[in-house]
C-alpha cells in the first residue's frame, strides 16, 4: 500500500466529527501552508514556489455550504526570475459533503516581478476550482486549479496544494 494513503488514512482516521459544528455566522480561523506552480507567460517556464496563509472557513449549521477565504502571500521562482504575491483567495459557495468540499475559487492579489518581462508591479485576478478534503475536526487538505490573468504579464494556469490548520474559533 502507498505510504501517503495509508497516511491520509490514519490522519483522517474514525476521530472525524461532521463539519456542520459551528452554528451560522460563526467562522473557524488559522493558518495555511502550500505549494504552487504558475505558468510565467514571459519566460515560458513555470514558476514554483510556496504559500502562506491566514485562513477563514464558515459552514452554517441548517446548510451544506459556505465558503473559505484566505489573506496569503507566495514566493515564487523560476530560472532568474522571482515574483512574490500578496492577496485574496475565495472559494464560495463552498459545498461540503462528508469529508469532501468543493466550490468556484477567484483570487485578486498584487505581484512584484523581479526580472523583465513585466518587471515590477502587476496586478492579478483568477477563478478556478478548489477541492478539499477534511482530514480531521481542525485539518483540511485542499488542491486548486485556476485560470489567471495579470494586468501586465497576461494569463497563465495555476494549480497547488494547500494544508489548513483551523486552530480559532471567533
Amino acid at each position: 500500500m502507498n505510504p501517503a494513503l495509508l497516511l491520509l488514512i490514519l490522519a483522517a482516521g474514525s476521530g472525524v466529527q461532521s463539519p456542520g459544528v459551528a452554528p451560522a455566522g460563526e467562522y473557524e480561523s488559522g493558518i495555511a501552508a502550500g505549494w504552487v506552480r504558475e505558468q510565467d507567460p514571459g519566460a515560458g517556464r513555470d514558476l514554483e514556489g510556496a504559500r502562506l496563509g491566514f485562513v477563514a472557513f464558515s459552514r452554517g449549521k441548517e446548510s451544506s455550504w459556505g465558503f473559505v477565504g484566505s489573506w496569503y502571500a507566495e514566493w515564487k521562482e523560476s530560472g532568474d526570475q522571482e515574483v512574490v504575491e500578496m492577496g485574496v483567495d475565495v472559494s464560495v459557495p463552498y459545498f461540503e459533503f462528508a469529508r469532501v468540499g468543493v466550490g468556484p475559487r477567484f483570487r485578486l492579489g498584487v505581484q512584484e516581478r523581479a526580472e523583465p518581462p513585466h518587471r515590477g508591479t502587476d496586478g492579478v485576478a483568477g477563478a478556478g476550482l478548489e477541492v478539499g478534503v477534511r482530514l480531521s475536526r481542525r485539518a483540511h487538505l485542499a488542491v486548486f486549479a485556476e485560470r489567471s490573468t495579470g494586468f501586465e504579464a497576461g494569463a497563465r494556469t495555476s494549480y497547488g496544494a494547500m494544508l489548513r490548520i483551523l486552530l480559532w474559533r471567533d
